[in-house]
């Protein structure tokens, strides 16, 4: 395992070269083959200028990514009569190079994202398949109650895992993830 040749790098939407968002577009298609044309609808679609890319380079090379995506939240306060704005990041877009995984890459590259996220104090949401929540737990994400926290503009039979919601107070969270 060469770890320590990797790095991470950080870009905001608004400031990605071409060139890495065509790499972007191209890894995820080894993932998802929705063809290269649709996912760079779906980037111009729902990305926001203000969204994080992150980049896991071995070598200059990308090997993995993950797409953090910085979304409002609403807490009600029943007792002050008035809404709390809130930031949180939306978890979206987590992979490593099929060439490069077994190599202890996805652990290190999610540790530094899991940095990250406790550097700017925002919690965190991710939505994935059973497969993967056993990988996530390890790492310090847990699966998210639902009767507490509810996504209002996405239904959906994967599993919501939350990471750094120690803070939050609330019974009950509605969020948006769009």
């Amino acid at each position: 395992m060469t770890i320590n040749k990797l790095k991470i790098l950080k870009f905001k939407h608004q400031f990605l070269k071409k060139i890495d968002l065509v790499k972007i577009i191209k890894l995820k298609n080894l993932e998802w083959k929705y063809g290269l044309k649709s996912h760079r609808n779906w980037i111009n679609k729902n990305i926001k200028s203000s969204d994080l890319h992150i980049f896991l380079l071995n070598d200059n090379n990308l090997v993995g990514y993950n797409l953090l995506r910085k979304r409002l939240y609403y807490v009600e306060r029943l007792e002050k009569k008035r809404n709390i704005k809130k930031y949180y990041f939306y978890f979206d877009t987590f992979i490593i190079h099929p060439s490069h995984r077994k190599k202890g890459y996805a652990k290190f590259f999610l540790r530094g994202i899991n940095k990250y996220i406790l550097k700017h104090d925002f919690f965190s949401l991710l939505l994935c398949k059973k497969k993967h929540v056993k990988f996530y737990k390890k790492l310090n994400w847990k699966l998210a109650n639902s009767k507490n926290l509810r996504l209002i503009d996405k239904k959906t039979k994967l599993n919501l895992m939350s990471y750094n919601n120690k803070k939050l107070d609330f019974k009950t969270l509605f969020i948006s993830i769009n």
